[in-house]
């Protein structure tokens, strides 16, 4: 934009910044400012529907997701696992004991992630493209598609390769290969009206675009997911640590 700007202006009023008129300067920076917020602003939008607290977070049915998961994780440290044969359901209430504290932190750092994406999708979409994005996944068919990917999502990959790595971390591609596992799903879950309008977006190819930035898209989700505020990782930990002493505790009276 900059660019075309510089150029419109050197066509118009010579080949010299210095001939270009004061007030015209102005019109052009203020016109480039206005074009550039706005273009933020949606890139924004688009990140806060697809990177909502509702799908990052969840609700109570997605705590007990999580706590299920947690506990399958926990099974596969020895340490962990020889703790909860010693004292049978410590694991779940650690779970129980420490996925609050994680969902704190999580919303509290939520609009870092929103950022994060919000830049991805403003450096590979144009402000028009973004209307047409908002405009879907604002839509009862692209919120549709939502609730059943997050619905049938199975983290088999994800777990998978979690297990087989010493911090737990997980890669892009598992990622995108649980979350493809669930378009038989989302098609499935389709009436005509909503293939109507999918298919009008894939006319517009944005759907590609999509497609094209999803190993970045994940691995920026994923990083984050990674990260930590300060004082989470001790808060955590304590929290650990209190449960298992509280168990110890009871196991020796």
């Amino acid at each position: 934009m900059r660019a075309l700007i510089l150029v419109t202006l050197l066509a118009t009023y010579g080949t010299s910044a210095a001939a270009t008129p004061v007030y015209a300067q102005a019109e052009a920076t203020a016109a480039y400012s206005t074009s550039t917020d706005m273009h933020q602003t949606k890139s924004m939008l688009l990140a806060g529907i697809l990177n909502s607290e509702a799908i990052i977070i969840g609700d109570d049915k997605s705590d007990a997701k999580a706590e299920t998961l947690m506990l399958e994780l926990m099974a596969s440290d020895p340490d962990l696992a020889e703790l909860e044969i010693e004292h049978p359901g410590i694991g779940m209430e650690m779970a129980k004991t420490v996925l609050p504290i994680i969902n704190k932190y999580l919303r509290q750092r939520l609009p870092d992630l929103q950022a994060r994406q919000s830049a991805l999708y403003r450096a590979n979409f144009s402000a028009s493209e973004l209307d047409t994005l908002i405009a879907f996944y604002s839509s009862v068919t692209g919120q549709k598609m939502i609730a059943v990917m997050l619905e049938q999502v199975k983290p088999d990959a994800m777990m998978a390769e979690a297990k087989g790595s010493e911090d737990y971390r997980i890669s892009a591609g598992s990622a995108l290969k649980d979350i493809n596992k669930t378009v038989p799903s989302i098609v499935n879950a389709l009436d005509d009206a909503d293939l109507k309008a999918l298919d009008a977006l894939m006319q517009t190819g944005l759907l590609s675009g999509l497609q094209k930035i999803a190993p970045q898209t994940q691995q920026i989700a994923l990083d984050w997911m990674n990260e930590s505020a300060p004082g989470e990782d001790k808060e955590i930990e304590d929290a650990a640590v209190t449960t298992i002493t509280r168990r110890t505790e009871q196991a020796s009276k």
